[in-house]
């Protein structure tokens, strides 16, 4: 079984992205790193997803990480970090998240609609029954 999966989330294939997905394999080499797209991206970039016309992609990344899963590319692992094509990160992931390394899950911040009403993406949502 793989020790850490980095499911690295891009939209194009550009000086930026490259970079930013060098730096996190070289400090990283340990882990295996999926790149997904939901169009053109790096070389080596996953697709999982054929996207209908007219939805916001990054309003709907996690679709994209869903349907990963759900792929014949999924990688069992016992950690996986999710992390955005403009996310500079310089010091290894082990390094960072050492306080929350054995937790079963951590993440920035949890947000939920009864404690947040008024966070920003919960506007964007019509039924709000599933997050209830």
């Amino acid at each position: 079984m793989t020790k850490l999966c980095i499911l690295f989330l891009h939209h194009a294939d550009d000086e930026l992205t490259r970079y930013h997905a060098g730096i996190i394999s070289k400090i990283n080499p340990h882990a295996k790193i999926i790149t997904l797209t939901f169009k053109a991206g790096i070389p080596g970039a996953i697709c999982p997803i054929q996207y209908p016309s007219g939805m916001n992609e990054w309003r709907n990344a996690d679709v994209l990480i869903y349907r990963w899963f759900q792929s014949v590319h999924r990688v069992v692992a016992e950690r996986y970090i999710i992390i955005e094509y403009d996310t500079l990160c310089t010091v290894p992931f082990e390094h960072f998240y050492k306080s929350v390394w054995d937790v079963p899950v951590a993440a920035a911040a949890l947000v939920n609609l009864i404690q947040q009403p008024d966070w920003y993406w919960f506007r964007e949502i019509q039924d709000h029954s599933q997050y209830r």
